[in-house]
């Protein structure tokens, strides 16, 4: 694929989200969520050498 001056270019793709508690479902309700997205994260990245890197948008903190 290239840009209009025929310079090769590439595109790169981090797995990634971006975690908001909304006021739509309870804090226990959303923590859950998380909890059920780390655990299915860290099972993909366990048995895919491909899955390598996960980008949390500076949402670190639930992790701690």
């Amino acid at each position: 694929m290239s840009n209009c001056n025929d310079t090769p270019f590439r595109f790169y793709y981090f797995h990634s989200t971006h975690w908001d508690r909304e006021w739509y479902q309870s804090f226990e309700a959303h923590r859950m969520k998380l909890v059920e997205l780390f655990d299915a994260i860290i099972e993909e990245m366990e048995k895919s050498d491909e899955y390598t890197y996960y980008h949390m948008d500076g949402q670190f903190i639930p992790v701690e």
